[in-house]
């Protein structure tokens, strides 16, 4: 599929659950399992995917993690 638009413009229009961890992946929080970010620097999604967050992209893992968890929990 060719689109003329870059990922960021496609990811403002998702919700708080969506978030970049790599240039290639976004994921959809809701369908993380774990996520290693000392050794591996990956997550695994109910699928049984493993994939690997960017170094770039861990502080906003982190947030966003914390962010839509922090809402579920309390």
């Amino acid at each position: 599929l060719l689109v003329s638009r870059t990922m960021k413009e496609y990811i403002d229009n998702l919700d708080d659950n969506f978030v970049r961890i790599h240039k290639k992946f976004v994921i959809n929080l809701r369908y993380l399992i774990q996520f290693d970010l000392k050794e591996e620097m990956c997550v695994l999604l109910k699928d049984g995917k493993r994939i690997s967050i960017s170094r770039r992209r861990k502080k906003e893992f982190l947030e966003k993690t914390r962010s839509v968890f922090g809402k579920m929990l309390g």
